[in-house]
């Protein structure tokens, strides 16, 4: 377990280092018209106090589902150029009768109310096609990571699986990690949760777990 963790502290998973550009976001919202430019700039000023976006501010807007989501998706995406225009796409197409907004609302909720396994089948419809259009595995399982890793949802936490997580699977110490890349089931998804949260010492928690194999895969 050593190997995995090393000296990983709770202010360092907090304060992971975000590169993010807010000129091109807040140009995005106004350019398309897209909802929340306030979000935006709250996101912006967290950026601009702390020099990276806080996981502890984004846990602190659980409360506002589309908050969330935008605060959520500019993290994962940080500096990258298309990131803006990519959560534009998802915002603004339909897929089924549920709106966007809608249907993320649907998803967090599910995910404080049941918990990991069925927030990760809230993310997608009974043909297997995301809810909300490209929020797949990867950015679909940090929304479901910030809408419910701290409150009272049942255990155990969600959290982030993405390919830079699951290429260190290898890792010694490391939990099973599905590829996010190919199929996914829910039941797998749990089983690196529980797994995850097995593994984790106090006060760390599940979370140091899957920051240290994020940094372990991008060195892979």
């Amino acid at each position: 377990m050593d190997d995995l963790l090393g000296d990983v502290t709770l202010e360092e998973v907090d304060q992971q280092q975000i590169g993010w550009d807010r000129s091109a976001w807040q140009q995005c919202w106004t350019t398309k018209g897209l909802p929340r430019l306030d979000a935006v700039d709250e996101v912006a000023d967290e950026y601009e106090q702390h020099g990276t976006i806080r996981r502890s501010f984004i846990y602190g807007q659980r409360e506002d589902c589309l908050g969330l989501f935008i605060a959520a998706m500019a993290w994962g995406f940080g500096n990258r150029a298309y990131g803006p225009s990519r959560v534009a796409k998802m915002l603004t197409t339909c897929r089924g009768s549920s709106s966007p907004e809608r249907a993320i609302g649907e998803i967090v909720k599910k995910v404080q109310e049941a918990g990991a396994k069925d927030g990760f089948s809230a993310l997608f419809d009974t043909r297997g096609r995301t809810k909300v259009f490209n929020l797949g595995v990867a950015f679909g399982t940090k929304l479901l990571h910030f809408a419910a890793y701290e409150g009272d949802s049942p255990g155990p936490r969600p959290l982030i699986l993405d390919v830079n997580v699951w290429k260190a699977r290898s890792v010694a110490g490391a939990p099973h990690v599905p590829n996010p890349r190919q199929y996914v089931s829910a039941v797998a998804y749990l089983r690196y949760c529980e797994e995850a949260a097995d593994l984790a010492p106090e006060p760390l928690g599940p979370v140091a777990v899957e920051y240290a194999l994020f940094h372990h895969g991008r060195e892979l």
